[in-house]
């Protein structure tokens, strides 16, 4: 019998009391008991996206936001800026595109950031533009964006500045009240509960283009969401099981402390780069994230090692997308895992290398993985 583990950049590990409070999910979703959990969760998820004006939460993937992030503040024909560095934001292309937007991307090479003098010329150029979309943490690649610096070009502009956060939230500081106009997320990567959910939380100057926006929508329509909220209610019928689940992740995490959650992960990731460094492992993102670490598998070896990690060991990581499908793997940092769930990974991995014929010098990477590990207070 082999243990699993789950270290994939999302799915993650979920919280266990989390899975067990979905299991008393007999409750309907019209009912004052209901109303007072759903008010618990979408209270606390304004605490941790920074107090937006609109906090919505909808019964879907992440992509469901993404979505519903094109389809409510804009109309057809509407230009915008799409700032690609991977698979994700790519979505963001088809997304405009299927809804009849007319975007100008920047497209960044698999590995790099965006740049944000790019994005800042873009606007300067084009008076037009009426938002900028772009990834907090591009989860194909392992690279997380200067957000800092991405707000501050979009803040006196006339454009919205929209984040697919759904690898972002919980790992890096980021929020609403800092300059995203639009941020969104999903339940299943550092909120720790399976995939269903994602949120949605808007400022006050994103929201006042919703009642201006005549692109077609139904399931993803904020208005109805918002009309249905004030009453204390979802407009169609929501996971309950899983809005339970989040309920009681949601109050460890703020028990622990948000900023803690992120201050842990970082120090998690840095640790894991350490260690891979010393066995001569190249960390594929140029400014790599804290929710994962994307490695060049050496030899070209991807598949087999993911392969032979989940064979043998039981640890399941992820493989690259795309145009890096083969040529790297990505260990998540996210997710209800600890010190020695990681030190496992870099354990079975030393191993797994050895066993393919790569020179690795056994326990070097557990050692500076400590050593980075002993930094956090």
């Amino acid at each position: 019998m082999i243990k699993k583990r789950l270290f994939t950049p999302g799915p993650v590990s979920a919280y266990p009391p989390s899975l067990q409070a979905a299991l008393d999910a007999n409750i309907h979703h019209r009912t004052s008991d209901f109303k007072e959990i759903l008010t618990s969760v979408i209270d606390a998820l304004r605490r941790i996206f920074g107090e937006p004006a609109e906090m919505f939460l909808l019964t879907s993937s992440g992509s469901g936001a993404m979505e519903a992030a094109v389809t409510n503040f804009f109309s057809p024909g509407e230009e915008v800026l799409i700032a690609s560095c991977g698979k994700f934001g790519e979505r963001w292309i088809e997304l405009a595109n299927k809804f009849q937007l007319k975007a100008t991307v920047l497209k960044f090479p698999y590995g790099d950031p965006v740049n944000p003098d790019d994005v800042r010329k873009a606007l300067r150029e084009n008076k037009n533009l009426r938002a900028v979309f772009v990834q907090a943490c591009e989860s194909s690649t392992a690279v997380q964006n200067d957000m800092d610096e991405l707000t501050r070009v979009v803040r006196d502009t006339e454009s919205i500045l929209i984040a697919d956060a759904v690898t972002g939230l919980g790992t890096m500081s980021i929020s609403v009240k800092d300059g995203i106009d639009v941020m969104v997320s999903g339940s299943q990567k550092a909120l720790m509960i399976p995939p269903g959910l994602a949120m949605i939380g808007i400022s006050e100057k994103a929201w006042k283009r919703v009642e201006a926006s005549t692109a077609p929508r139904f399931y993803f329509d904020l208005r109805a969401a918002k009309k249905s909220w004030d009453q204390g209610q979802t407009p169609f019928t929501p996971a309950t099981s899983l809005i339970l689940s989040l309920r009681e992740s949601l109050r460890a995490i703020e028990e622990s402390g948000f900023q803690n959650l992120i201050r842990i992960t970082e120090n998690r990731a840095r640790a894991t780069r350490a260690g891979l460094n010393a066995i001569g492992l190249e960390i594929f993102a140029k400014r790599p994230a804290n929710a994962m670490t994307g490695v060049v598998a050496p030899g070209g070896d991807a598949d087999k090692i993911t392969s032979r990690l989940k064979q043998k060991f039981g640890l399941q990581v992820a493989g690259g997308q795309g145009e890096l499908k083969g040529k790297i793997f990505r260990i998540s940092h996210m997710g209800y895992i600890d010190h020695f769930d990681t030190l496992g990974v870099l354990s079975a991995l030393e191993l797994t290398l050895l066993e393919l014929g790569h020179k690795v010098e056994l326990g070097k990477s557990l050692v500076e993985f400590q050593k980075v590990y002993a930094e956090l207070k």
